[in-house]
């Protein structure tokens, strides 16, 4: 079951990101309107300029709204790593492999090059078609200069549903784990649970 869900959801994820993809080439220069509080801005999405991309090719921190301190790559990188976290969590579910040995480090590998390979497309492609006021004040911008919004909705949702049903069964299959090894002695808590878990499964 939860194969057959992870299934569906990296389909909705592709499918959204292909959307993605096509829009960049797709939508033409315009302005989008962006809602910040008590005004609304529009703000320019530029398509495809050598000139935009330039001036988001160096770094030009702002101030974090958060703490009211200037941002620096150390909080920048903090954001995106917790994007690529959720590539261990195969590593979780090592029991249903037929040859966890080899198939958690290639697949990690993997998703690590593809991820990064994913993410560096996005990250080029937005600062070469996006304004760097648009890029500071619109967090829908992908969505905003889509060709269907609705997609960009459906893969944020998918991504964040797998991340927690990962979790989730990750989390139940490690404290399984943990019982069969006897790690917390025969009548731990662990143990207790792990075995309501495992007759729950049967």
């Amino acid at each position: 079951m939860f194969a057959k869900a992870t299934g569906f959801i990296f389909a909705v994820v592709i499918f959204a990101l292909a959307s993605v993809m096509i829009s960049f080439g797709a939508v033409g220069p315009m302005l989008i309107q962006v809602d910040n509080g008590n005004t609304t801005e529009e703000l320019k999405y530029s398509s495809w300029d050598l000139n935009t991309f330039s001036e988001n090719l160096l770094p030009k921190f702002s101030r974090d709204y958060t703490t009211g301190n200037i941002a620096n790559f150390q909080t920048v990188f903090a954001i995106m790593f917790t994007g690529v976290t959720g590539i261990m969590a195969g590593a979780n579910i090592s029991g249903d492999l037929r040859h966890p040995s080899t198939a958690i480090p290639q697949g990690t590998l993997l998703a690590c090059a593809i991820t990064f390979v994913v993410y560096v497309i996005i990250f080029v492609f937005s600062a070469m078609t996006s304004s760097r006021e648009l890029l500071l004040n619109d967090y829908n911008y992908l969505q905003d200069a889509s060709i269907f919004p609705p997609f960009i909705t459906l893969g944020v949702f998918a991504a964040t549903f797998s991340a927690a049903l990962s979790c989730l069964i990750g989390a139940a299959k490690i404290l399984n784990a943990l019982a069969k090894d006897r790690l917390f002695g025969t009548q731990s808590p662990v143990d207790v649970l792990s075995l309501n878990y495992s007759l729950h499964l049967s």
